[in-house]
């Protein structure tokens, strides 16, 4: 009979808490995914996520498993470094959405506070792919207009 280990059974029942939370916040507080890679499936649908959730979960911890009979050492070891680097990395990312004081909620006479504005700001046009050119009409231009132009070129 086939059986999981302990620290396999940790460790999907981390990542199960992570994937119901991350569903109910999205629903209902209209949260947003910490996880870069994770956020391109929530992009694509609820449903999306979830199965890239329990594939990026499921498929390693069968490889492991599998594993496990060939180095039960390596295994044992690895399945608890990824414990703790999930919950490490959960806790972070929980703080950073959580208890980082967005810079709007500061005083607007903070110069700390205007300086975290403006590299948050920086960083989300640098992440943010650049908008496509704005196009206007044509304006009938007057003769005039066109020998005032070209008078102000020849003055450079």
């Amino acid at each position: 009979m086939f059986q999981l280990s302990r620290q396999t059974c940790i460790l999907a029942g981390i990542c199960l808490f992570d994937l119901l939370t991350t569903l109910w916040l999205l629903k209902y507080h209209q949260a947003a995914e910490a996880n870069p890679l994770m956020a391109v499936f929530v992009s694509q649908g609820i449903m999306a996520f979830i199965a890239a959730k329990l594939t990026l979960t499921v498929m390693p911890l069968g490889i492991l498993e599998w594993a496990r009979k060939r180095r039960p050492m390596f295994v044992h070891r690895a399945l608890n470094l990824s414990i703790a680097a999930y919950l490490f990395l959960y806790v972070i990312g929980v703080a950073r959405v959580n208890f980082v004081p967005h810079p709007s909620r500061l005083s607007s006479h903070n110069p700390a506070a205007e300086r975290i504005f403006s590299r948050m700001q920086a960083a989300q046009h640098v992440q943010t792919s650049p908008t496509p050119p704005q196009y206007y009409p044509l304006q009938e231009t007057s003769p005039s207009s066109t020998r005032r132009f070209r008078k102000d070129l020849t003055q450079i």
